[in-house]
C-alpha cells in the first residue's frame, strides 16, 4: 500500500470515528429521548457542534507549530494513539447513557483531530508533490467527507436502533487500525522550522499568529475564507439533520440515515469530477460554479423538506420515505449538494498548500483551520440562541444560499487564483 493510500485510510478512519461519536450524540438526544442538561434537542445539538468546533480554534495554531518542529507523520501517529483510550471512554458513555460524558468525549476527540489535521495538510505536499497535489487532495477530501458521512450513518444506525454495544465495540477497533496504519507512514524531515519558544506553543498566541499569517497574503486569505464557509455548511447540515428528520419530517432513524447516505453518493461523485475536470492543474476555476450550485440546492432542499407529507402517527420507514415525491427530491438535493461541495473544496486546499513551504506552510494551514474553527464556534453558539428563539430550518437554508452566492462572487473575482 502506497504511503498516500495509507494516509487516505487513516483520514477516513479518523473522520469515521469523530462523526460516529457526533451522530451517536445526536441520535442519543433525539431518537433515544435523552436530554443534555434538560435543554431542547436542537439547542443540545448546537452545543455539541460548539464542542466539536472550539478545540480547532484553541489548538490549531499550536498544532501548526508542532508540525513545523517534528516530522508530521509522528504527529499523525501520536494523535491516532490518543484515540484508542478515548474510544473506550466514548463507548462507555453510550452504554451507560451519559450525555455529559459523551459531550466531553466529543470535545477531546476534536482536540486530537486538530493536531492530526494541521499535520496532515502540511504532510500531504511532501507525499504527493506539486504535480499530483489536486488529485491527492481530492482523495483526502473524499476520504474525509466519506468518513464523516459513514461515521454519521454508523452512529445513527447503532444508537438510533439502541445497538449500544455494537457502537462501543467498533470504535476501539477503528482506533487500533488507524494507529497501525499511521505508524507505517514514512517520517519525512520537516526542514528548518525556524526558532521557537514556549510562547509559540501558547494556544491563544499560536492561534493569533496563524490567523495573521494566513491573511498576510490576499490569495491565502481568500482561500481560507472559502474553505471555512464549506466546513460551516457541513457542520450545520450534519448537526441538524437528525432533529429535522425526527421533529419536522417524522421519519424513522433508519430513514434519517438514508439522508446521510445521499451525501456519501454525492461526495464520491464530486471527488471523481474534480479530478476529471482539473486534470492536475492548480486552479480554482470550478469552485465559484460549485458554490452557486450549492446555493441552488440549499433553496431546493428547503422547499423539498417543507413539501414532505409528515405523518402525525408512526415515523415513516425508509420505504415510506422514498415512496413520496418529496422524499426522492430531498435525497436528490442532498446528493447534488455533496457533489458540488466536493468540487468546491479540493482545489482550494491544493492551492493553499502550494503558496509556501516549511514553517510558512504549516502556519498558513493552521491559520485556515483556526479560521474554520473560530467561525464555526461563533455560528454554533449563535444558532443555539436563534433556534431557542424560534429560527426554522427553512430560513436557515435560505440564509446559507445567500452567503453561498457571496462566496461564489468572491472566488469568481479571483478565479485565476494561483499560489
Amino acid at each position: 500500500m502506497q504511503p498516500i493510500t495509507r494516509l487516505v485510510a487513516v483520514q477516513f478512519l479518523l473522520a469515521f470515528a469523530d462523526n460516529a461519536v457526533k451522530a451517536g450524540f445526536g441520535f442519543f438526544i433525539t431518537f433515544q429521548g435523552h436530554q443534555l442538561w434538560g435543554l431542547p434537542a436542537d439547542v443540545g445539538l448546537m452545543i455539541a457542534a460548539l464542542a466539536l468546533a472550539s478545540p480547532y480554534f484553541l489548538f490549531a495554531g499550536t498544532g501548526g507549530v508542532v508540525a513545523s518542529i517534528v516530522p508530521r507523520a509522528s504527529v499523525i501517529e501520536w494523535s491516532r494513539l490518543t484515540e484508542i483510550p478515548l474510544s473506550l471512554i466514548a463507548g462507555a458513555a453510550i452504554v451507560f447513557q451519559s450525555s455529559t460524558l459523551l459531550l466531553a468525549c466529543l470535545f477531546v476527540y476534536s482536540i486530537q483531530s486538530t493536531f492530526f489535521t494541521t499535520a496532515k495538510l502540511a504532510y500531504l505536499p511532501q507525499l504527493a508533490g506539486r504535480e499530483r497535489l489536486i488529485p491527492a487532495n481530492a482523495r483526502i477530501q473524499t476520504a474525509t467527507l466519506g468518513g464523516i458521512l459513514c461515521g454519521l450513518i454508523f452512529g445513527g444506525v447503532t444508537i438510533g436502533n439502541g445497538q449500544t454495544w455494537a457502537f462501543a465495540g467498533a470504535m476501539p477497533a477503528a482506533a487500533v487500525i488507524g494507529y497501525a496504519l499511521a505508524r507505517s507512514l514514512p517520517k519525512i524531515a520537516v526542514g528548518a522550522g525556524g526558532a521557537w519558544s514556549a510562547k509559540d506553543l501558547n494556544p491563544l498566541f499560536a492561534a493569533a499568529n496563524a490567523l495573521a499569517t494566513v491573511f498576510r497574503s490576499r490569495t491565502a486569505g481568500t482561500l481560507a475564507i472559502a474553505i471555512t464557509w464549506f466546513w460551516m455548511i457541513g457542520l450545520i447540515l450534519t448537526s441538524l439533520l437528525p432533529d429535522v428528520a425526527q421533529r419536522q419530517m417524522n421519519i424513522s432513524a433508519n430513514a434519517a440515515n438514508a439522508l446521510i447516505g445521499a451525501f456519501v453518493v454525492g461526495i464520491a461523485l464530486g471527488g471523481y469530477l474534480v479530478s476529471a475536470l482539473t486534470k492536475g492543474r492548480l486552479t480554482a476555476a470550478y469552485s465559484p460554479l460549485a458554490a452557486v450550485g450549492m446555493a441552488v440546492f440549499c433553496v431546493e432542499l428547503s422547499f423539498a423538506v417543507d413539501a414532505f407529507p409528515a405523518s402525525a402517527g408512526a415515523p415513516a420507514s425508509i420505504a415510506g420515505f422514498v415512496s413520496t415525491a418529496a422524499g426522492v427530491r430531498i435525497l436528490a438535493d442532498l446528493v447534488a449538494l455533496a457533489t458540488f461541495g466536493a468540487l468546491f473544496l479540493a482545489p482550494l486546499y491544493a492551492l493553499l498548500q502550494t503558496i509556501a513551504d516549511g514553517g510558512e506552510l504549516t502556519a498558513r494551514v493552521s491559520g485556515s483551520v483556526t479560521l474554520d474553527a473560530l467561525a464555526n464556534t461563533i455560528v454554533a453558539g449563535l444558532l443555539a440562541v436563534l433556534f431557542a428563539a424560534g429560527l426554522t430550518f427553512g430560513w436557515l437554508l435560505a440564509a446559507l444560499a445567500v452567503v453561498n452566492v457571496a462566496v461564489a462572487a468572491l472566488l469568481f473575482s479571483a478565479r485565476r487564483l494561483r499560489p
